[in-house]
């Protein structure tokens, strides 16, 4: 492929951070080594393994005595590890007392990513790093749980008035919340918003649970298959801006024997999400050295646009720019094309496009504040408000 995005292309730290994120370390401890032995930017090193969410990774690979080790570098790496293990058991602690309370409510919720992602897939909680917290409840429940959380002293971020809230309950598929300590929790009733048409069916997850024990609490998580599929879809959605991200899906296919190929696939399938699956494995193996079955990679294999776009995820992996709290910094149009590429479907490309352009979003409402009784006009607003964003950058150009 023309303008293949290869080793070559990264420098040293970064070659670094991807071998010590491979979820199978045994053969790669030579090449850590070899990469250590060079003049290392240290400083460089550690922000981006901060960025990208590898902190763990990285302390674990070096502190196992496969080299030489800088004294301050280490301490440095000890303190860091010091605040994610107290914020990742402050944070479980957190996760916990929720569960008990929606528990006492009678209301369900799936925890996933957060501590169930470190212990489902990496084994340990201080071995992967998080800042937030995740659970899956029904749509029917929100406004329980919202009450819920606002008398335990979260608040939505950003606030919004009760009819956006409905808006957004209707047309996205999360809201976080956080509360005076800087607890996030952000509640999902999907994993994709209406407008990128992915139309999961939430209801069929809730019967192929897996126990996992959190704390010493007996709860249940996604199965493997439905995991991996999440994984792909957020992961895509945010175009893998994270190393960590990849390192999700590396670490459930290295640690879950047991995945059952031919459910994600047929989901995959319903979906029209086979490309984006695709895209999530193929930046697992090329990158992290995952291992994926030979037949599943020939069921949804990767094609050109899947290939294309992975190029584009590793040109941009170790670029500036990268987004916060996973709020992308693509704007539209980038959007568009992206979808447009690796939807499976012809109908799903013109779904995607139609509610791009036209389902309202928080910075719609952030723009322009509406009273109650015209909230119905964000409707023609969007599409205007585009229209101007386009109109200003094509004059511009």
């Amino acid at each position: 492929m023309k303008n293949s995005h290869t080793k070559q292309d990264r420098t040293v730290e970064q070659e670094l951070l991807l071998t010590v994120s491979r979820p199978d370390i045994g053969g790669s401890n030579q090449q850590i080594e070899r990469l250590l032995s060079k003049d290392l930017d240290w400083d460089y090193l550690l922000a981006m393994a901060d960025r990208h969410g590898v902190i763990p990774l990285l302390y674990g690979r070096l502190n196992s005595g496969c080299a030489e080790i800088p004294a301050h570098i280490m301490a440095r790496l000890k303190d860091q590890i010091l605040k994610i293990s107290k914020m990742n058991l402050a944070l479980t602690g957190e996760l916990l007392k929720f569960l008990d309370c929606l528990e006492t409510e009678g209301i369900e919720a799936i925890p996933f990513k957060g501590p169930a992602l470190a212990l489902q897939a990496y084994g340990d909680l201080g071995s992967r790093q998080f800042t937030d917290l995740d659970i899956l409840i029904r749509k029917k429940d929100f406004w329980r749980v919202n009450e819920l959380l606002s008398e335990r002293g979260f608040h939505s971020e950003p606030s919004l008035s009760r009819r956006q809230q409905s808006s957004l309950v209707r047309y996205d598929c999360s809201l976080p919340f956080v509360n005076a300590r800087g607890v996030v929790l952000d509640v999902h009733w999907n994993f994709a918003p209406l407008y990128s048409s992915f139309d999961i069916e939430t209801e069929p997850l809730w019967g192929r649970l897996e126990p996992i024990t959190i704390g010493n609490k007996q709860c249940a998580t996604f199965s493997s298959a439905d995991l991996l599929l999440i994984l792909c879809i957020h992961g895509f959605t945010h175009l893998w801006e994270r190393i960590g991200w990849i390192s999700d899906v590396a670490a459930v296919l290295n640690s879950q024997k047991g995945v059952d190929w031919d459910l994600l696939k047929r989901n995959a399938e319903a979906l029209g999400t086979q490309r984006v699956v695709a895209l999530g494995l193929l930046l697992a193996g090329d990158l992290l050295h995952a291992q994926v079955p030979e037949e599943t990679r020939r069921s949804m294999p990767a094609d050109s646009a899947v290939k294309t776009v992975a190029e584009q995820v590793k040109q941009q992996l170790f670029a500036e720019r990268i987004s916060t709290r996973g709020v992308s910094t693509r704007g539209v149009r980038s959007e568009l094309r992206l979808y447009f590429r690796m939807r499976d479907r012809r109908r799903d490309q013109i779904k995607t496009y139609l509610r791009l352009l036209a389902t309202p979003r928080t910075n719609d409402w952030m723009a322009v504040s509406l009273p109650h009784s015209l909230f119905f006009l964000y409707y023609p607003l969007r599409p205007l408000r585009l229209a101007a964003k386009f109109s200003a950058a094509w004059f511009r150009v």
